[in-house]
């Protein structure tokens, strides 16, 4: 897991963001991007396929909090763990300066996954609550 938390920092560095237009035009207005979209790099595949590395990604998200260069943003359950249904919609971003990189139109904060899992949270809180669910 270290090795992918090594490549994250370079992804977000000064260094590599002053060229990397993809990277950029990947981010929000608050300069996020999905974890998911790092993971489908060709570096960071080649390194966990060579080392058949399957990726967890609560434990990677949490090797990821740990570095200092990197700021990442997922949902907790209310005991402080990461909340596994919703591992992959986990974001990441530089810790600092980050304002600096994002893209004059960035993406919007609300994508799909995160549509997709508001409304899987809020069927189970009508399920929990006593409403009746639709299929």
């Amino acid at each position: 897991m270290c090795v992918l938390c090594v490549c994250s920092e370079f992804y977000f560095s000064d260094a590599n963001l002053q060229r990397d237009l993809f990277l950029r035009n990947r981010m929000d207005a608050q300069g996020f991007v999905y974890l998911n979209v790092v993971l489908n790099f060709n570096r960071v595949k080649a390194i966990t396929q060579f080392q058949k590395m399957a990726v967890d990604l609560p434990s990677l998200i949490r090797a990821l909090e740990q570095a200092p260069r990197l700021t990442v943003q997922c949902k907790r359950l209310a005991s402080g763990a990461i909340d596994p249904e919703f591992a992959r919609l986990a974001k990441i971003r530089p810790a600092t300066d980050w304002a600096a990189w994002v893209p004059s139109n960035p993406l919007p904060s609300n994508h799909p996954f995160e549509l997709h899992a508001n409304m899987a949270q809020l069927r189970r809180s009508c399920s929990a609550s006593g409403f009746a669910q639709t299929a």
